[in-house]
């Protein structure tokens, strides 16, 4: 993923940590690689550590230590029930807000500009009612996407634009990014 704005990684991170730790505990190091590889290495470990420390304190993950192999022990995270809970209730919260996003940003859903830079007239002509047309495809489009929960052409719904998905930006980079740590599904699946 390039140039990932660090104030979304950052506020995108506890998320992520906790779709990654719903399967399996993990260190440390093991979870910078896994959000690496899910395209999100600008974390690093001086942001990593104080995020882990943070989900500790309030519950969503516990931390132990266990035995390293032919070095120094290691902290182990794990997800606790508190934690399922919340990565449930925040993964709801990024698709909507995701979602949200979408359907501000989405190239398809805004109105072009007119030829003389003053935004919301159809190209075709409004005056004469041209304009109808364009518009109602556009209202179709929409329906579409509302009707489909806001899935994008991969059909996952969710993080979209804010993960700066690209064309319908209603669900793709994003929520691979924060599924890939979590074998690729949603929570409760």
């Amino acid at each position: 993923m390039a140039d990932t704005n660090p104030a979304w990684v950052r506020a995108a991170l506890p998320l992520c940590l906790l779709g990654a730790l719903r399967h399996e505990e993990s260190y440390g190091y093991a979870l910078l690689q896994q959000l690496a590889a899910a395209g999100l290495e600008s974390v690093k470990p001086a942001t990593l550590y104080p995020a882990l420390t943070r989900l500790a304190e309030e519950g969503a993950v516990e931390v132990n230590w266990r035995a390293g192999e032919g070095g120094p022990g290691r902290k182990c995270y794990r997800i606790t029930p508190a934690g399922l809970d919340r990565l449930e209730a925040e993964w709801a919260a990024w698709r909507g807000f995701g979602a949200a996003v979408s359907r501000l940003v989405a190239a398809d859903t805004a109105p072009p500009p007119a030829s003389d830079g003053t935004a919301g007239s159809d190209r075709t002509g409004e005056a004469d009612g041209g304009g109808d047309t364009d518009r109602a495809a556009r209202s179709a489009r929409s329906d579409r996407s509302d009707r489909a929960g806001g899935a994008g052409e991969d059909g996952a719904a969710g993080a979209g634009a804010a993960a700066g998905d690209g064309a319908d930006g209603a669900g793709g980079a994003g929520d691979r990014a924060v599924a890939a740590g979590a074998s690729g599904t949603g929570p409760g699946t």
